[in-house]
């Protein structure tokens, strides 16, 4: 044997190994089927190749040197016939029967019971070559309109195809592309110019053709051209020590080429098997995480239609609770006419409830469009100390503890400007100050102003005497719809949204805000921070 045997040889056998592993991976699909007529037919190809300069010369050489081109014209029509079945191409059965069975019955007449195109085989200093005849342009023609075809379906394809399947595509035609051209330079330009010297070497560089496109339709992942690679790898490395072994001169080589061989043999099956649990551990993991990405993307969309369902039911509620909190207080103030104090009291009521609902609803739309990121802001400066005054003086106004105290240090000097959006400003003062007078029972509320950060940011300094904040409780202070254990002893109509809304907008005015508290029935301290307005 010499190199003109041993490399189409090898090629032939790392060609079928790599037409068996993707052929047994997926054995069912129809892509996978075409690919394993195309890879079938360059396993052919290399072993013709083998044979015609294995044999010796005559008739049965003659006929190898016929199937080289017969079976190589195969090769591109079952490259088209993978790009239409690859592509999904819809292509009705007389068609069909034109496009693949009836040129290749033409072609296999006119090989085989004719010498116009493959007019014998020439023996020239122990290089062999071919003799053509006038026809010999049919299979140049052939193999370009099959092959050619088979490209454009797979390049139209690529330009409306999504990510994953135009990855495939590029791995497919570029493989094609390499595969085609280097063996066409070998095997097609050069045997027409009459050097046939290099034609044992086209099977072998063809090898990128069958990789790529196994690769291209085994999932497109690096784990599946793994498990291709090392197979081929150890098949290709089987063949050659095989070879060793045949071609070894004494019986002392040749026992040791054989040892190597079964050694070689063990070791490629443990190496095969152990890159398959590897490959099966990462795809395991890469499928979970799919879940996952799934799972994560369902409870998106699943939390978008609660925000918006949120979002509407508040806005459906808020206009009769608008309504309820009107009317009653112009009965309260006698705008209707005055009411006797047995009646007073439920209505009282009922203008507290409705105003407190109001609030909390007015949270739920916030959170809603906090959640949607529809959230406006008008931004101006604002006097911060003048809306603390503002907020705490309504407050005074509505609190029904008697036993409470509400008061504001203000302080004297007038440089409180801070750019804020005044709606959200009260809302951030309001939801700190209700939660302190919530969970304030009796006692005092002091709410102060003071500089921080070398003059460059003003706090709001929130300090009660109520019910704390324990260890636990704090790490989920500001999140939504959290309450502390045993809220409900103090304050049963929070909903846990107050402070979450008053961090988020707090965070957009570009400030901070954090508690304090030395633990459970000894007060709280809410500091808001944000930064002074440039003058």
């Amino acid at each position: 044997m010499d190199i003109y045997v041993i490399f189409p040889l090898v090629a032939a056998i790392a060609s079928l190994s790599i037409t068996l592993v993707a052929f047994l991976k997926k054995r069912f699909d129809p892509v996978n089927r075409s690919f394993t007529v195309l890879s079938l037919f360059i396993v052919l190809w290399s072993l013709a190749i083998t044979f015609f300069y294995l044999l010796p010369e005559g008739a049965l050489l003659f006929f190898t040197a016929k199937g080289i081109y017969f079976i190589g014209g195969l090769i591109a029509s079952s490259f088209f016939y993978f790009s239409v079945i690859f592509t999904r191409m819809k292509i009705s059965l007389r068609l069909h029967q034109y496009l693949f069975f009836i040129p290749q019955l033409i072609l296999f007449v006119l090989y085989y019971f004719s010498d116009t195109i493959i007019g014998g085989y020439v023996v020239d200093s122990g290089i062999r070559g071919f003799l053509y005849g006038p026809l010999r342009a049919l299979f140049d023609i052939h193999f370009l309109l099959f092959f050619g075809g088979g490209l454009v379906i797979l390049i139209r394809m690529r330009t409306h195809a999504d990510f994953v399947l135009r990855r495939q595509l590029q791995y497919i035609l570029f493989g094609s592309l390499v595969g085609v051209i280097l063996a066409g330079v070998t095997n097609i330009i050069l045997p027409w110019q009459g050097n046939t010297s290099l034609v044992w070497l086209g099977p072998f560089l063809v090898i990128a053709w069958p990789l790529s496109v196994a690769y291209g339709i085994l999932k497109h992942r690096l784990f599946d051209v793994r498990i291709i690679a090392t197979e081929s790898f150890v098949f290709i490395l089987w063949a050659l020590l095989l070879v060793r072994v045949f071609i070894s001169q004494e019986l002392p080589e040749t026992i040791i080429n054989l040892g190597v061989f079964m050694a070689t043999i063990v070791l490629g099956i443990f190496l095969v098997q152990n890159v398959n649990k590897e490959v099966t551990s990462r795809e395991r993991a890469e499928g979970l995480a799919r879940d996952l990405k799934k799972a994560n993307r369902q409870l998106k969309e699943l939390d978008q239609r609660k925000s918006e369902f949120v979002s509407l039911a508040a806005h459906q509620l808020r206009s009769p609770l608008t309504a309820m909190k009107g009317y009653s207080s112009m009965l309260l103030e006698g705008t209707f006419g005055d009411l006797s104090a047995k009646i007073k009291e439920p209505i009282k009521r009922i203008f507290e409830s409705s105003d407190r609902l109001v609030e909390i609803i007015e949270d739920f739309l916030t959170v809603s469009r906090i959640e949607q990121n529809r959230l406006n802001y008008d931004f101006h400066i604002v006097d911060l100390k003048k809306a603390v005054r503002t907020v705490v003086d309504d407050s005074r106004q509505t609190m029904k503890k008697e036993d409470l105290v509400v008061s504001f240090d203000e302080p004297r000097d007038n440089d409180w400007n801070i750019r804020a959006d005044i709606g959200k400003l009260n809302q951030i003062i309001g939801n700190i100050l209700n939660n302190a007078i919530q969970y304030t029972p009796h006692g005092e509320i002091n709410i102060s102003l003071s500089r921080g950060r070398e003059g460059t940011t003003a706090i709001l300094e929130v300090m009660d005497t109520g019910v704390g904040i324990t260890s636990d409780t704090m790490k989920k202070l500001f999140q939504k719809f959290s309450r502390a254990n045993d809220a409900s002893n103090t304050n049963t109509k929070g909903a846990g949204l107050g402070l979450y809304v008053a961090r988020e907008l707090v965070k957009a005015h570009g400030g901070k805000i954090w508690a304090e508290s030395s633990g459970k029935d000894k007060g709280s301290t809410f500091f808001v921070e944000f930064p002074i307005a440039k003058q």
